[in-house]
């Protein structure tokens, strides 16, 4: 399988908030089939020698039970399936780096792994979507986004080593979720070796347990996720919607025909559309703007999930347009084409989670 690193970038800054959750039940696992990934260190590769005595791994995703899902149908013919690493994410992904690591005995430092981030999709985006893009072809490809972080802990303290924040894309058409599971933990592991260990740990800035784990859950605090009552209103930016404060608070929705259409009403009265905004509430629900839709969002294990499309598919509807080239005059079906009548647009619901971080599907 060809797989692709789009990104790394390192780990800069860490701060403390408390935490508090608000939740709704409209989303519930039960309510997917279930489908758990195996991943086992495979003995013909070579392993990866590293200057730690043991590594730990802690799972600090928002939301511990859900790895992605899979496509309709995978395992059961009205369910999407939810998926999942045998033995739990962390105990999986510690016994997996150990047997692909030879570790150093004499080291005076053990390894800390914090899962942020692990995530199989099958709609990684590729490039920007335009007005004038004439590409029929989807712009997005199946792979997994994984954000971790490293630490290196000696005694009680514990120094940054790194963060390793990339995307792996698959080219494959029913992708390896396995191949790529262990492809990102290699990866991600691989880059220590490249590291001076020694110096970041008498140099580097030195962290707590209590510091780094009020990081984790700085995010199960956000305001929207506690709160008792949702405000009715717009929200201009993913801010406003995690401080359960829309700036514009008289609207309302009229549908279109590429989607539906919000509509703000200033003091007079005077009307207006809009439509770069994150989304809106009406006292009981949230909805969150994608391809040109709104989409509920449901609280979820101190995160957020959604049923929803992140793009319209443009088809050029060639075989409408093929015979009305036969039926029509030229020039009736030369205008017909240039107008865009041909043309049509389609969307496919599927389960998203909310990066808490930055406000985006994924």
């Amino acid at each position: 399988m060809k797989i692709i690193t789009l990104t790394f970038l390192f780990f800069s800054v860490l701060f403390s908030v408390g935490a508090q959750n608000r939740k709704t039940y409209l989303f519930n696992l039960n309510d997917f089939a279930h489908k758990e990934i195996e991943i086992t260190f495979q003995k013909s590769k070579d392993l990866i020698s590293l200057p730690f005595k043991t590594i730990h791994v802690f799972d600090k995703r928002n939301d511990t039970s859900v790895l992605g899902f899979g496509v309709p149908g995978e395992l059961s013919a009205k369910k999407t399936s939810y998926l999942t690493l045998k033995n739990g994410t962390a105990i999986a992904t510690q016994s997996f780096i150990k047997n692909a690591v030879i570790f150093d005995d004499t080291s005076g430092y053990e390894l800390v792994m914090i899962i942020r981030k692990l995530w199989l999709s099958r709609e990684i985006e590729l490039h920007t979507i335009n007005d004038n893009d004439q590409n029929d072809k989807e712009p997005f490809a199946s792979g997994i986004l994984t954000r971790f972080e490293f630490y290196i802990k000696k005694e009680q303290q514990f120094s940054i080593l790194y963060r390793f924040d990339s995307t792996f894309i698959s080219t494959k058409k029913k992708p390896d979720e396995t191949e790529l599971i262990e492809t990102a933990l290699l990866e991600s592991i691989k880059k220590i070796k490249k590291m001076h260990v020694e110096q970041k740990a008498k140099t580097g800035p030195k962290l707590n347990w209590e510091q780094i784990d009020s990081f984790s859950i700085q995010f199960h605090s956000l305001p929207v996720f506690y709160t008792v009552q949702l405000q009715k209103g717009i929200f201009l930016s993913y801010n406003e919607f995690k401080n359960n404060q829309p700036s514009i608070k008289n609207y309302e929705i009229r549908k279109g025909q590429m989607g539906d259409l919000l509509i703000a009403k200033d003091k007079l009265g005077v009307e207006y559309p809009l439509r770069k905004i994150w989304g809106f509430s009406d006292g009981q629900t949230i909805f969150i703007k994608s391809a040109d839709n709104f989409f509920p969002i449901y609280f979820f294990n101190n995160t957020v999930y959604t049923r929803a499309a992140k793009f319209a598919k443009r088809s050029s509807g060639e075989n409408a347009k093929f015979l009305s080239y036969i039926l029509l005059p030229m020039p009736i079906a030369d205008g017909l084409d240039r107008s865009g009548a041909f043309e049509h647009y389609g969307i496919t619901l599927q389960y998203y989670q909310l990066d808490i971080e930055t406000g985006k599907l994924y």
